[in-house]
């Protein structure tokens, strides 16, 4: 009987001849052995007991579950199929000592089932992560933010052991902090209304733009305000810089538009960075539309986009605003800090009657008998105003672009389970997915790479067809004849090889 509308057929092989879908992981599994990545686990988290499956094994495959393309538990299944990368995966653990081989088989008493942990098994281990006593559990119905599991600082310890390994190989003396936070639609039954009118969680994330790296990600409930007890975190960002970095900027939307978070800043005394300059988008509204409307015209100065070799207008203005915060009449000796506002002119038409700053979605103030659009933003440093406009955009364009990869490109869209320990080990797994790539992407990659997403970075990558075959004690990944990567791959290994290892524990 014929099997559809075309001639040919689906046979099942009578044998497993060690196919893979996933070629390209090779390279990961170079960094994997660079990193010790089993002793790093080891040494900061520990979760999983004595007996079973090893936290290094359970993190290995949610890892790479993320960068094949994977986003719920259940893909694990899609993993444990492909026997080309199961056998991949057992002759790494063949390249341990010994004595770790033994220790590793002695977790499972009552023999090994499969290289990879089932779909239960690592559901069960995320739920480890969780605290009984935290969110909708604990009574508290407001705004709430559990303290840390074990496991949950040990994830955190993990991550900062990435952005050693990376500031090591690439040494960066200037830390650009960008902070925001992103809406991850849930649900869950844990999941808790967010401002935008559905359940979801809201993690806080922080990102160092020179390294191309989550510096810090906190886990929320979507109840959270996004600019809750931001300082903090803030602060915990700074302890998981590596040694190195001299120098510290930060730039933040409205939600960082905190004193008490711009004031710790401004204070030179602080120790290893003393004063951090910023650029916060501030609330534009109030009083601070009363002196952006004050403004005589020759104040504002034209903001130039660069067309090729040329600047051009870009229809937007600047002007320097001379604004005193209320607080000022409650803190004498409050810091003055620089404000600037930028202005576009409002295109579409609206009806004259209608004409007011509730008709629109976003801060208006009328200059000189006509309506714009307008932006504040909070500073404490000198630049031009221009310079610093264009400088302080560029978070929107990296920080919002970093969501979209956490939520589409790897699985931070799909969360497991509704507790939120659990959920939270899935994001920062998937952080530590990002991180990991990140590393591959700016040491080991060549040029054309690095800007690709993690969409052609699988197509062209990842997701090469091979046969994993042992021949004399080794293992060959045999591609097909003129793939044109294998030169590449090849390259790329040995780039790796010359990376600086971290310091053993």
């Amino acid at each position: 009987m014929s099997q559809g509308a075309f001639n040919f057929k689906y046979v099942q092989s009578k044998n497993n001849s060690g196919q893979t879908a996933y070629a390209g992981l090779g390279v990961y599994f170079d960094l994997f052995k660079q990193l010790d990545f089993p002793e790093l686990v080891n040494r900061t988290v520990n979760v999983s007991g004595d007996q079973g499956w090893s936290d290094w094994q359970h993190l290995l495959c949610l890892i790479l579950l993320n960068l094949c393309g994977g986003d719920c538990i259940d893909d694990v299944s899609h993993l444990s199929n492909d026997e080309g990368l199961c056998r991949l995966v057992r002759h790494f653990e063949k390249s341990f000592h010994s004595t770790e081989r033994k220790a590793l088989k002695k977790r499972f008493r009552k023999g090994r089932q499969g290289t990879f942990p089932s779909p239960s098994s690592q559901l069960r281990y995320l739920k480890r992560f969780h605290i009984a006593s935290v969110s909708g559990e604990s009574g508290v119905s407001g705004a709430y933010i559990p303290e840390l599991s074990v496991g949950l600082s040990g994830l955190g310890l993990l991550n900062m052991e990435l952005l050693g390994f990376m500031q090591a190989n690439r040494q960066s003396k200037v830390a650009t902090i960008d902070m925001d936070a992103t809406l991850v639609e849930s649900e869950k039954l844990g999941a808790r209304m967010c401002y935008k009118g559905f359940k979801g969680y809201q993690p806080v994330n922080v990102y160092w733009h020179e390294q191309d790296m989550v510096l810090h990600s906190e886990f929320r409930d979507g109840n959270v305000p996004a600019g809750h007890d931001l300082k903090r975190v803030f602060e915990e960002s700074l302890s998981h810089l590596p040694p190195g970095v001299n120098r510290v900027f930060l730039r933040s939307d409205s939600a960082g538009y905190k004193y008490d978070l711009l004031d710790y800043c401004h204070d030179e005394t602080k120790a290893n960075y003393g004063r951090i300059d910023f650029c916060v988008s501030s609330m534009s509204g109030g009083e601070f539309k009363k002196a952006v409307s004050g403004l005589a015209e020759n104040a504002w100065q034209p903001i130039y986009k660069e067309v090729g070799s040329y600047k051009v207008e870009s229809g937007q203005q600047w002007a320097e605003v001379d604004y005193v915060p209320s607080r000022r009449g409650f803190k004498v000796d409050a810091p003055l800090y620089r404000y600037l506002v930028v202005r576009e002119k409002i295109r579409q038409p609206v009806l004259e009657e209608f004409d007011s700053d509730a008709a629109y979605d976003f801060p208006t103030a009328v200059c000189s008998g006509k309506r714009y659009r307008i932006s504040g933003y909070v500073t404490n440093m000198d630049w031009h105003g221009e310079k610093l406009i264009h400088w302080t955009r560029k978070r929107c364009g990296q920080s919002e672009h970093i969501h979209s990869v956490m939520k589409n490109d790897f699985a931070g869209g799909k969360l497991p389970c509704a507790e939120f320990g659990a959920n939270a080990c899935w994001w920062l797994v998937m952080i530590l997915s990002l991180n990991l790539h990140a590393i591959i992407k700016e040491l080991v990659f060549d040029s054309s790479w690095r800007r690709r997403r993690m969409k052609a970075v699988r197509f062209g990558i990842i997701n090469i067809a091979a046969r994993v075959v042992n021949r004399s004690r080794q293992l060959h990944i045999v591609l097909s004849k003129g793939e044109a990567m294998a030169e590449v791959l090849i390259g790329w290994r040995r780039k790796i090889l010359g990376l600086i290892p971290l310091p053993a524990g």
